[in-house]
């Protein structure tokens, strides 16, 4: 049950971030750099899967380091999509 969730969880992951580097890639005037997309998206993209890898850990899951990893990569994806979406609204 706890790999479904986890394979659910990536797959949720993917289809927010696919959609988000197709619109990046069809804007090249953007604003916004490919190695900052990259890092914002990135590293809240790993943030979130390591999140996701360490609360659902068979033995001795730790919340505390996972809640942190996981509100540290929401944040990251939140400034990637309010920057795409102000890209966008800017061109």
């Amino acid at each position: 049950m706890r790999l479904t969730l986890f394979g659910f969880n990536v797959l949720a992951l993917t289809m927010l971030v696919a959609p988000a580097y197709l619109i990046f890639s069809s804007m090249p005037g953007s604003g916004m750099s490919p190695t900052a997309f990259v890092a914002v998206f990135g590293l809240g993209s790993l943030a979130c899967l390591a999140a996701m890898a360490r609360l659902s850990r068979k033995g001795g899951a730790d919340p505390t380091r996972g809640v942190t990893l996981l509100s540290f990569g929401v944040v990251l994806l939140t400034v990637g999509f309010g920057w795409l979406f102000l890209a966008t609204l800017g061109r």
